[in-house]
C-alpha cells in the first residue's frame, strides 16, 4: 500500500508532500489540474524511463519519494530480501533523483538500486491502469501468480520454485563438471600427442641450451639492425669528440644485461666498426680484449690488465711503432668496490714540462726500452725502442708506461741513463698531479673512449663480487687507421 508520496522540482511542482490512508483514495479535478503529474511522478520513482526536460525550470534537480507499506506484501519482501535491501519492518521506501543533465540515481530503503531493480520492485508493488499504459495482466508470470493465489497455492508454488531452482543448480553444476573432465581429458590427450613429438625429436640438455641462445640471438637481430643507424650517428659523434681537441668521451648507457655474453660481443665489434678500424691488441691477433681479474699471478707475459691490482698511468701499446689511435672500452659489469678511472692530458704534461723542466724535455724525445710483454715472436727481441714524445709535423704523440720501461731496461740489460731516469721523474710527477686528472667510475652498459696518442690513464685496485655473473668485465678495442689490422702493422 502507498502511505506517502513526495515531489520536489518536477515538472511545474515545486513541492508536494501527499500522505494517504488505508483504504481506497480518489483524487479528482479539471483537466490540467495535474493529475497525470502525480502518476508519472509515481511511474519515475518505480522505474520509468528519465527525461531530463521533466526537471522543474531554474531548478538543479528532481526527486520523487514514495512510501510503501509491504508488510502484507510477500512478494516484496522476498523480492527486497533477494537483492539485500529488506529493512525488516515491512518498509519500503523508494527514492529516485534526476538531475538537469538527466544523470539519474535511485535508491531502495536507502541504499542504491538500478533503473531494473525499480521496474521489477515497481511490477509488484504497483499495477496502473491507464488508456494506453500496459497492462500487468497481459504478462504470464502475472497470470500464474494470480491462478496460484485464486487457488490458494502459493506456499506450494515457493516451495517447487525453490526446489526447482535447487535441481538447475545441481544439473549447472554436474554439467560444469563434466565439461571440465572433457576438457582435462582432451588436454591429456593433446599432451601425450607432444610428449611422444618431443621424445621422437630426441633433444638432449645441451642442444636445447644452444637452439634457445640461438632463438634469442635471432629474436634480437632486427631490434639491433634498426638501431645500427642511430648508433653510426652516435659513434660519429664520439669520434670526431675523441679525434679532436677534447680527447676523452663516455657514451651511455647501452641494455648490455637484455643480451647474452656472445651477443654483447658481436655489439662491441659492431660498434667498434663504426667507430674505427678495429686493430690486433696482442700477437695472437685478437681484436676483442677482455679486461678482467683471471686470478693469473702477475708475472713476465701476464698484462697487469687481467688481474684486480692498479694500473699506473699509461698508454697502450706505447712499444709498438703505430700504436693505437683510439681505446674503447665497452663495460659488461663494473667493480664491486674501486675500478676508478683517471684520465691525464699528455699535451698538457708536456706542456707543463717545458714551463718547469724545460732542459730535461728533450730527453723525452730520444728512445727509452720498453718491455713487449711477450707479444712478438719467441726469438724476436723482448725490448722495443720508442720515444715518449715526438711530433710528426702535425700533432704531438705521446706514450707513456713507467714500469714498462723499467722492466725494459732491466730485460736490455742496459740501465738507463741518469738524464732518462730524471725525464721519468719529472714525467712523473707532472703525471701524478690530481689537478691535471679527470676521474669517473665506468658503469654498466657505458662505452668509454680516449685518444690512446694524446692521453695516458690509470685504475685503481678493485674487488669484485663473489658472483661470478657480477663480476668486473670490460671489452676492450683498439682501433687504428694507419698500417694493417696486425698487432705489428
Amino acid at each position: 500500500m502507498l502511505r506517502a508520496l513526495s515531489i520536489r522540482d518536477y515538472v511545474i511542482v515545486e513541492r508536494l508532500d501527499l500522505e494517504l490512508a488505508s483504504g481506497f483514495t480518489a483524487l479528482t479535478g479539471e483537466t490540467g489540474a495535474g493529475k497525470s503529474i502525480l502518476v508519472d511522478a509515481l511511474k519515475l520513482a518505480l522505474g520509468d524511463r528519465a527525461d531530463a526536460a521533466v526537471v522543474r525550470a531554474g531548478a538543479q534537480r528532481a526527486e520523487i519519494s514514495a512510501d510503501f507499506d509491504a508488510e502484507a506484501l510477500p512478494a516484496v519482501r522476498a523480492w527486497l530480501e533477494a537483492q539485500d535491501l529488506e529493512e525488516g519492518d515491512g518498509a519500503c521506501l523508494v527514492r529516485r533523483t534526476l538531475d538537469s543533465t538527466g544523470r539519474s540515481r535511485a535508491f531502495v530503503n536507502g541504499r542504491p538500486a538500478t533503473a531494473a531493480q525499480l521496474r521489477e520492485l515497481g511490477e509488484l508493488l504497483l499495477d496502473i491502469h491507464g488508456q494506453h499504459d500496459h497492462q500487468l495482466l497481459l504478462k504470464r508470470d502475472r497470470q500464474r501468480a494470480l491462478l496460484d493465489a485464486f487457488a490458494r497455492c502459493e506456499p506450494l508454488a515457493r516451495e517447487v520454485a525453490g526446489r526447482y531452482a535447487a535441481w538447475r543448480r545441481a544439473a549447472d553444476q554436474r554439467a560444469a563438471r563434466e565439461k571440465a573432465a572433457a576438457g582435462s581429458a582432451r588436454e591429456r590427450e593433446l599432451l601425450g600427442h607432444e610428449i611422444r613429438d618431443l621424445e621422437a625429436l630426441a633433444f638432449d640438455a645441451a642442444r636445447w641450451s644452444e637452439d634457445q641462445a640461438e632463438h634469442r640471438r635471432l629474436a634480437h637481430a632486427q631490434e639491433l639492425i634498426e638501431d645500427v643507424s642511430a648508433c653510426a650517428e652516435a659513434m660519429d659523434a664520439v669520434r670526431a669528440r675523441v679525434s679532436g681537441d677534447i680527447g676523452l668521451a663516455v657514451l651511455g648507457r647501452l641494455p648490455v644485461e637484455r643480451y647474452e655474453p656472445e651477443e654483447n660481443r658481436v655489439l662491441c665489434w659492431l660498434l667498434s666498426q663504426l667507430l674505427e678500424r678495429p686493430v690486433a691488441q696482442a700477437w695472437n691477433g685478437a681484436v676483442l680484449y677482455d679486461v678482467r681479474d683471471t686470478g693469473k699471478t702477475l708475472e713476465y707475459g701476464v698484462r697487469r690488465s687481467v688481474t684486480n691490482l692498479d694500473l699506473t698511468f699509461h698508454t697502450d701499446g706505447p712499444w709498438l711503432d703505430l700504436p693505437p689511435h683510439l681505446v674503447a672500452l665497452y663495460c659488461i659489469n663494473p667493480a664491486q668496490e674501486g675500478g676508478v678511472s683517471r684520465f691525464v692530458s699528455l699535451c698538457t704534461v708536456h706542456n707543463e714540462l717545458r714551463r718547469r723542466y724545460r732542459d730535461i724535455l728533450p730527453r723525452l724525445y730520444r728512445p727509452f726500452p720498453w718491455d713487449r710483454q711477450a707479444e712478438h715472436s719467441p726469438d724476436d727481441s723482448k725490448v722495443g725502442w720508442q720515444p715518449i714524445f715526438e711530433y710528426d709535423g702535425h700533432s704531438l704523440v705521446g706514450r707513456f708506461n713507467e714500469r714498462l720501461i723499467e722492466a725494459g731496461a732491466e730485460l736490455a740489460g742496459t740501465p738507463l741513463d741518469r738524464e732518462g731516469r730524471d725525464a721519468l721523474a719529472a714525467m712523473r710527477a707532472v703525471v701524478d698531479s690530481p689537478e691535471l686528472w679527470v676521474e669517473f667510475t665506468i658503469e654498466r652498459g657505458q662505452i668509454q673512449c680516449i685518444n690512446n696518442r694524446a692521453f695516458a690513464h690509470s685504475r685503481t685496485d678493485f674487488r669484485d663480487a663473489p658472483e661470478p655473473h657480477r663480476q668486473r668485465h670490460l671489452i676492450r678495442v683498439w682501433t687504428r687507421k694507419e698500417g694493417r689490422r696486425t698487432f705489428y702493422p
